[in-house]
This record gives structure tokens, sequence and C-alpha cells, in this order.
């Protein structure tokens, strides 16, 4: 089977798994709307009580944009990689990868995106509709959704490549679960997913700058809105983005690196 039809072969399948989790994709259809109104109403209260017009950097509208955006691509970007791994090298099915002439990280970024393909239609595209219904469409109105588009492609090899060093925790620890814990809980904050970084102290912004996180939701809905700023830098989109490749090149030679002494450390244990 050739590199493309083996790629095709797993992208329709898990296209067809993902349906059976359709149900579940829906609550989205609430849960989603409901976080932008909460945060609505949490911001027009800031905005209200500190009587500025400008916050952090971002007028009302321009906080209320980030939030949808930001919110909205989370369901284009999301993967659960590392649960995978784990239950797969706990219960001992990554062995059969082990003897195909297929690579795990290739099998599974390529199911990401049957997955996501399937949230774009389920989740992404129905929020999107019923928030603009509920604060008006115009908060969607950008020029620069090309732009947009290129960060989230950089936001979802991102995460991937984040959630494949997560799962590889598998390899080295018994119950690696604690360790994954433990990054969820800081990780929609690094994401820019609960509050924008630029509002972070400078201190804090220097640390976010250097870090991939910010390409999963701060960069996307910044480049959305029409510019990037953290920690005092000031880039263009092609720089955001030449950034943004440069931070995944990095991170990919990392997991591939990490790939390598983790899975020889698996099957010393196996032998």
């Amino acid at each position: 089977m050739g590199f493309m039809q083996t790629n095709w072969s797993i992208y329709f399948a898990t296209l067809k798994e993902t349906t059976a989790y359709r149900i579940v994709m829906l609550f989205s259809l609430i849960t989603g709307p409901l976080t932008v109104l909460v945060n609505y109403v949490i911001w027009k209260a800031i905005f209200a009580s500190t009587g500025k017009a400008v916050f952090g950097g971002f007028t009302f509208e321009q906080m209320l944009t980030y939030i949808a955006i930001s919110h909205v691509t989370w369901y284009l970007v999301w993967d659960d990689t590392e649960d995978d791994l784990i239950e797969g090298v706990r219960e001992g099915n990554f062995t059969a990868y082990l003897l195909k002439p297929l690579s795990y990280i290739r099998f599974a970024f390529v199911k990401k995106v049957g997955h996501r393909t399937w949230a774009l239609f389920i989740e992404y595209l129905p929020v999107l509709i019923i928030i603009g219904l509920m604060f008006g469409f115009q908060i969607f109105k950008s020029s620069n959704v090309l732009w947009y588009a290129l960060m989230v492609i950089i936001g979802f090899i991102t995460l991937f490549l984040v959630n494949m060093l997560l799962g590889m925790f598998a390899f080295w620890f018994i119950r690696p679960k604690g360790i994954v814990w433990m990054y969820r809980m800081a990780a929609r904050f690094l994401y820019g997913g609960i509050l924008p970084l630029s509002i972070f102290p400078l201190a804090m912004q220097k640390i976010f700058f250097f870090l991939p996180f910010q390409f999963v939701a701060y960069v996307p809905a910044q480049a959305f809105i029409g510019r990037y700023e953290l920690a005092g830098v000031t880039l263009q989109p092609l720089e955001t983005l030449l950034y943004g490749a440069f931070q995944v090149f990095i991170l990919y030679l990392v997991v591939l690196l990490f790939w390598r002494i983790s899975v020889k450390k698996f099957c010393g244990v196996g032998t």
C-alpha cells in the first residue's frame, strides 16, 4: 500500500469512527456558546467597573472577538493523542505498531486530521453560527481570515506534538496520568484560552513568547483580529507565521529524539 493510500485509509477510517461520537460532540452546541456568554458577562463587568475603553490592549469588541475565536479554534486543534498512546502502552496494543511498517507518529497525526475534519462541521461551524446569532456576526468581521487559517495549522501541529511528548511519558512511568493532569491544569492559561497572554505581567509574557503553546489559541485569535504583540514584541503576519514554523520545527526535533529514546526503553522493558 502506497504512502498516500495508507494515509487516506487511516483518514477515512477515523471519519467513520468519529461519527460514533457525534452525540457527545453535539454537546459543544450548548457548552460552547454558554462559555462565551459567561466570558461576555465577566468582561462586560470588568470594562464597566474600570471605566476604560481599552483594557490590556483590547477594546470590549476586540475582547469579545478574541474570546469567541480562541474558543472555537479549540475545536479545530484539540486532540487526545496522549491518551491514546498512554492507553496503548499500558494495555500492550502499542506493540502491534512496532511490528508494522508504519510510523505511529504518522498514524496518530493522520488520525487527528480525520477527527478534526469532522469537528469542523459538527462543532466549529455550528458554534460559530450560534455565537454570531447571539452577539452579532460583526464580531467575526475580519480581513485576516487567511492568516488566521495558517496560524490554526501551526496550532494544530503544535498541540499534536506537545501531546505526543506527554504520551511518551507512558514509556517511563507506570502511571503518567498525574503528569498529564498537571499539564492540563496549566494548559489553557499557556494557550491563551482563559485570558489573552498580553494581559499577564511582562515577566510572564517574556516566558510565553519563547514557548510554542501561544500558537494553540492566542496567536490564531490575534491573527484574526489583525495583530501580534507579546512581551513588547510586535510581529507582522508573515513574521509570526515564520516564528511559528520555527517553533514547530524545534518541537518536532524534540519529539523525534524523545521518541527514539522512549521506544528503545519500551523494547528494553519488553524483553
